[in-house]
């Protein structure tokens, strides 16, 4: 399989999880600019089983953010 078809680690790189088969629109617009058009991308942070045991994950608000 590759690389491509994985969700990789934000911390090491490694292999995540296998993406192939997730099909959410929102999910797909983080990687695939024409559904991006058409769909807000979700954030998403991942981290592998290894970084899992001494890492986690933070989610916060963006500094950025104008509504």
């Amino acid at each position: 399989m590759a690389s491509s078809d994985y969700k990789l680690c934000d911390n090491c790189g490694r292999k995540a999880f296998y993406d192939a088969v997730v099909e959410d629109p929102h999910y797909v617009a983080t990687y695939d600019y024409r559904v991006a058009r058409e769909w807000n991308p979700i954030g998403i942070a991942v981290l592998c089983e290894h970084c899992n045991l001494t890492h986690k994950v933070i989610i916060v608000e963006r500094a950025d953010y104008v509504e």
